[in-house]
């Protein structure tokens, strides 16, 4: 985790899908109030932390993810993250509202996702992402979305955070299967509504 100063000296030089090598950084009992991942720990970086572009031998695995089929999301609890992989059927256009809590507008567009469940759920992106959604999901892409918040805002849905990565066509088997299952029913099977 970065704040302030480190976030403005470090976040332009890092980039998803890279290896680095970091020291400087401060280990603690994670916050799982705030923490999406499964560690009991987290490490903060201020902007005295030194990191460096490193070799990527293969050695490291990339992300891993934890799948939640869509339609076993109603049966978890609402304020959970989860990993999701579906096709996006389809981009909602562009709205804004305004945040209750920071008074400020803020950029949204809804998504449609459909899994080999048969089941389908909105997704809403934010920010950037809600802006370039049209070009970024066209062409009904399969999207692994990791970390989103299940919500029961008019039913079930998902939310995405800024910091939510997402990853089209992922290099896994899973992506292959849902392509499989995708051109051969589930562009034309009826899918029910989480």
């Amino acid at each position: 985790t970065m704040f302030k100063e480190a976030v403005d000296k470090f976040h332009p030089l890092l980039e998803v899908g890279k290896v680095y090598t970091l020291s400087g950084g401060r280990l603690k009992v994670a916050n799982m109030q705030y923490n999406t991942c499964k560690s009991g720990f987290e490490i903060t970086f201020d902007q005295n932390a030194e990191i460096h572009l490193d070799n990527d031998t293969g050695e490291i695995e990339q992300q891993l993810f934890e799948f939640v089929k869509i339609a076993n999301i109603s049966s978890i609890e609402p304020g959970k993250n989860v990993d999701v992989m579906a096709v996006v059927k389809n981009v909602g256009a562009i709205g804004t509202i305004v945040s209750k809590k920071s008074g400020h507008e803020l950029t949204k567009c809804e998504l449609q996702l459909v899994d080999d469940s048969n089941a389908e759920i909105t997704l809403t992106v934010w920010g950037d992402r809600a802006t370039n959604a049209a070009s970024q999901f066209a062409n009904t892409p399969i999207v692994a979305f990791s970390r989103v918040r299940i919500s029961d805002f008019g039913g079930r849905s998902l939310s995405s955070s800024g910091s939510s990565p997402v990853t089209i066509q992922p290099p896994i088997p899973e992506t292959q299967t849902l392509n499989h299952w995708w051109n051969n029913m589930g562009g034309s099977s009826a899918t029910t509504t989480k």
